[in-house]
């Protein structure tokens, strides 16, 4: 006997996907019936009794996971938020800190050549 809770996640989980499919399938520019049975299916979900430990976002007015915050400079929310970066023109988060911190120690690798040239220049001007 395999575990009940396992086979109904997959269930409900194979069955989202499914419908997710036939309304986007079915949604072209001009279907406002496809669009209000989407708008349905989203609102059906977000409801749904395994989501509603997740947070409510007011601004995105979803729910959201664990650990995700919003950015009100970027209008989103961002999982695993660290900080917006005006360096970079975006949120710093779970799929970009790695990127962001090869950024910064680029740009610290950068400085510090930088730096040693300009002494060098200044030590040959000098002699």
């Amino acid at each position: 006997e395999e575990g009940g809770d396992g086979d109904s996640a997959d269930d409900f989980s194979l069955a989202t996907l499914e419908r997710f499919d036939q309304l986007a399938l079915g949604a072209g520019p001009g279907d406002g019936e496809a669009r209000t049975q989407a708008a349905t299916f989203w609102s059906d979900l977000m409801g749904h009794r395994r989501l509603r430990h997740l947070r409510h976002c007011r601004t995105c007015n979803v729910r959201r996971p664990p650990r995700c915050s919003h950015c009100a400079l970027c209008d989103n929310c961002v999982l695993e938020f660290d900080h917006h970066c005006f360096w970079i023109g975006n949120c710093v988060g779970l799929r970009n800190h790695r990127p962001f911190v090869l950024f910064l120690l680029c740009t610290v690798l950068s400085a510090a050549i930088l730096f040693a040239v300009c002494l060098i220049d200044v030590v040959l001007d000098v002699v």
